[in-house]
């Protein structure tokens, strides 16, 4: 099963420090289950800074002395979410990220601070690097705020799509799933990504599989891991994937659950994924499968709609 934001965040120690007392219990009220420590001020942050080790710190800029506290953070390995409203602008976005914040919230987004801070967390343990899709979920509301070209005077700022880690593409070895595979393939060559074909076998299935004699599952994982790769290079045009970095993987259970499992654990950038699938009804899969992903994906996902005919 996928960790959920409270599996992760279970007991974690988080500083909170804002000078508003309102939003302190607000984000202990959001919190109720990690150990929470709050500041209103920065000298008596800072001195929870130097007397204890926190998993995550959530801070205020203005009137806390915020960018002091991130440099501390930083010093001491302590990632960090940048929670503000009177210090929302371009500029100081640009300057908590450049300080090395791991994300920077809205207070008008504080209900989901929990997931802001599972990816702190979450990248800093599997990668130690920030992960964008914070930046990429905010993006609209960003634009709506600054200006749909708020970014043209940041020409060294990059985030979100400018950054793809992972490439997560499931495939049921339809021909719709193939065409997933032409846009993964664009973006891996495009920026440099990694590309994890998944795909995943019912446990009935899987249980039918084994069953045959001289069929383990040893035996079953390498034919689906090669057919995978075959299948991948068969849809694309020449050499187009040649000189991408692949990587397969088999999972055994609920398709659903086991791509937004995967997506957590190795911490994907983005999911490319088919509409449709084996079914041959035309919003089967968007129903039952990718409208799941589209709901509880802890990274942006891109669906393609395929020009071919449903499958019978």
């Amino acid at each position: 099963m996928m960790e959920s934001n409270n599996e992760i965040l279970q007991s974690k120690k988080i500083l909170v420090v804002d000078d508003e007392p309102d939003v302190i219990e607000t984000l202990k009220g959001l919190l109720d289950f990690c150990e929470i420590d709050a500041a209103t001020d920065y000298e008596s942050a800072r001195k929870y800074l130097q007397a204890k080790a926190y998993d995550a710190a959530v801070l205020d800029i203005m009137g806390v002395r915020g960018y002091d506290l991130l440099e501390i953070c930083q010093e001491k390995s302590i990632p960090v979410v940048m929670l503000t409203s009177h210090a929302l602008s371009p500029e100081h976005m640009v300057k908590s990220i450049r300080k090395g914040a791991a994300s920077y919230v809205p207070k008008e987004k504080i209900s989901e601070i929990a997931s802001y801070l599972k990816e702190a967390i979450s990248a800093t343990r599997d990668r130690g690097l920030g992960h964008p899709a914070w930046f990429a979920r905010l993006r609209p509301y960003f634009q709506r705020k600054f200006g749909l070209k708020w970014e043209a005077q940041f020409e060294d700022f990059k985030m979100d799509i400018q950054e793809l880690g992972s490439i997560l593409v499931p495939t049921d070895f339809s021909l719709h799933s193939c065409e997933a595979f032409t846009w993964a393939a664009f973006f891996a060559r495009k920026f440099k990504s990694k590309v994890l074909i998944l795909h995943v076998i019912s446990e009935k299935v899987a249980n039918e599989l084994i069953s045959i004699p001289g069929n383990p599952w040893e035996a079953v994982l390498e034919r689906e891991e090669k057919q995978m790769k075959e299948y991948f290079s068969a849809c694309l045009v020449g050499d187009f994937g040649d000189a991408i970095e692949k990587e397969t993987l088999v999972e055994v259970g609920s398709p659903h659950l086991k791509i937004l499992d995967t997506a957590s654990k190795r911490n994907i950038s983005i999911i490319v994924m088919s509409t449709h699938g084996r079914t041959g009804i035309a919003h089967a899969l968007m129903g039952s499968i990718a409208e799941k992903i589209v709901q509880r994906a802890p990274c942006p996902v891109f669906l393609v709609r395929p020009r071919i005919a449903d499958e019978g």
